[in-house]
């Protein structure tokens, strides 16, 4: 199939908070930008198996305000996945294709990549929107935390229509998205 190549610019904030500790929300903010590409391998009724891969990946993150490292983000444009992704861009069975070319750090970002974007993907709309409205998605999860027992997570994703912008000559959309995170579970 064809390769389709398209850049993205993904603000996203997270606020996480946890009957392990009431009242102490934690909050995270994640910047990337990156220019990836998506070649399909495979078409099946309602789905797809693509390769998605990167030109270029930039990405910062913040906990509390303060700057987290991410060691190992330079190899990050090396990484190869494969994946299953829905109609509505739901996504599966995400994995890395290439481990072997990749610093081990690399590998550990790879790995949790794949399992936040099957996780974490945002899922289009079921119907047409307007400039504006929203919709959202709800998810459950299974977490693991050292020190905590039976840990799930609740994901509720909100997603809204910004805007419709020119980019380079193309329509474009702008969609802000909100994730909150609620975990359940026991201490050890």
């Amino acid at each position: 199939g064809q390769t389709l190549a398209s850049g993205m610019v993904m603000d996203q904030s997270t606020e996480v908070t946890s009957s392990l500790t009431p009242g102490a929300p934690q909050k995270y903010a994640t910047r990337m930008e990156v220019e990836v590409y998506q070649k399909p391998t495979a078409l099946k009724p309602g789905a797809a198996a693509l390769e998605i891969g990167f030109h270029r990946f930039t990405a910062e993150m913040t906990m509390g305000g303060q700057k987290v490292p991410l060691p190992g983000i330079e190899d990050l444009k090396k990484i190869r996945l494969s994946l299953q992704i829905g109609e509505r861009g739901q996504m599966s069975e995400a994995a890395l294709q290439n481990p072997d070319e990749l610093s081990e750090q690399a590998r550990q970002l790879a790995g949790s990549m794949a399992k936040s974007m099957t996780q974490n993907a945002m899922v289009f709309p079921e119907k047409p929107v307007e400039v504006g409205e929203s919709w959202s998605a709800d998810q459950e999860v299974p977490a693991q935390i050292p020190g905590a027992a039976e840990l799930r997570m609740q994901v509720k994703s909100t997603y809204r229509l910004a805007a419709v912008e020119t980019v380079r000559g193309l329509s474009c959309a702008r969609i802000t998205t909100e994730i909150k995170l609620v975990l359940h579970g026991k201490a050890e």
